[in-house]
């Protein structure tokens, strides 16, 4: 999920910034109404379908529970029920709380990133803003270790400031990128090559083997550095979109993935939560969760997102729509 809260934070504030150089300003209102047709509907019919299931086959209590989970993953709010220990990541909605962090993110960073560019006189400063905010949140985060009251494990897992160091690694990288082209051969170019195919591709590979090892490591340092290594990934595919990085990050069925990655994301943990508790065969729970999965994301694309990324076009600035 660093991975992704990286590429985020990346894709977001490259639009925005993109945007503010186009036009000289963000239409906030606009990109609101852009994340909303993106997640949401999805989202809701996917937190529809549980509820109604459980209401069919569960017992009233169980059911009213999955009903109360539902509307704080709708809300997107997940996160901090698990933070706060007012509810266990323990059901089907559970790993909602990644895009309860992802919300509340596109609520607040663009309203930081348009007062940060109104006042910033360059990128440089901008970037050390951002920085900045990166060393704070770190920080906060070494002192509710060293503190390690009740739930700060909790804490440090799920709430949006522990995780919210590694999004904004992402807005560091889109920064870096629009501050100044990066030249794609000399020396910089080279060393940048040499640091994302011998650290950062191997570092995301081995990278859970020491967070196994130290507590710290994962509680503290983990998450941050992987974001630091798939930042150097991005912005070497970035750089040399021609490059081999580029090529196969750009392989069909690696796009097709990514264009039904928010079904997928959506659906699995429900559909194999469901699977696994009926305690079947493994050939048959395998073949069920693949099976089940696959199907409900096709239907989510084609049904629910593609119709609303039609309409999510009329909130989209010009230079950013695909002919």
């Amino acid at each position: 999920m660093d991975i992704f809260f990286v590429l985020s934070g990346f894709l977001i504030t490259s639009l925005l910034i993109e945007e503010w150089e186009k036009f000289g300003s963000i239409r906030l209102r606009h990109f609101f109404a852009r994340r909303a047709l993106r997640l949401l509907p999805a989202l809701v019919v996917l937190i529809t379908v549980m509820v109604a299931w459980h209401l069919f086959v569960a017992p009233r209590t169980a059911a009213r529970r999955t009903a109360i989970d539902g509307l704080i993953a709708l809300f997107y709010s997940s996160n901090w029920m698990f933070a706060l220990g007012l509810r266990e990541p323990a059901h089907v909605f559970a790993h909602t709380w990644t895009l309860s962090i992802e919300e509340q993110f596109y609520l607040w960073w663009p309203v930081v990133l348009l007062f940060l560019l109104r006042r910033c006189g360059s990128r440089v400063s901008l970037l050390h803003w951002v920085l900045l905010g990166v060393f704070v949140l770190v920080t906060e985060k070494v002192v509710l270790f060293a503190r390690m009251e009740t739930g700060t494990y909790n804490w440090l897992n799920y709430a949006t400031d522990a995780r919210a160091d590694t999004l904004l690694v992402g807005c560091t990288a889109a920064i870096l990128l629009s501050a100044r082209p990066i030249p794609q051969n000399g020396r910089f170019g080279t060393t940048l090559k040499c640091l994302a195919w011998f650290i950062g591709i191997p570092g995301l590979l081995i990278i859970d083997i020491p967070a196994a090892w130290f507590a710290e490591v994962s509680l503290i340092g983990l998450h941050l550095t992987i974001g630091l290594l798939a930042m150097l990934v991005v912005v070497e595919a970035v750089v040399s979109e021609e490059g081999l990085l580029g090529r196969l990050l750009s392989q069909t069925w690696l796009v097709c993935i990514g264009k039904i990655s928010y079904g997928l994301y959506l659906w699995h943990y429900a559909i194999f939560s469901e699977v696994q508790a009926r305690k079947w065969p493994l050939p048959y729970e395998l073949s069920a969760e693949l099976g089940l999965t696959m199907v409900a994301t096709v239907i989510s694309f084609y049904l629910i997102e593609r119709p609303a990324l039609k309409l999510k076009a009329r909130f989209t600035p010009a230079f950013a729509r695909v002919p």
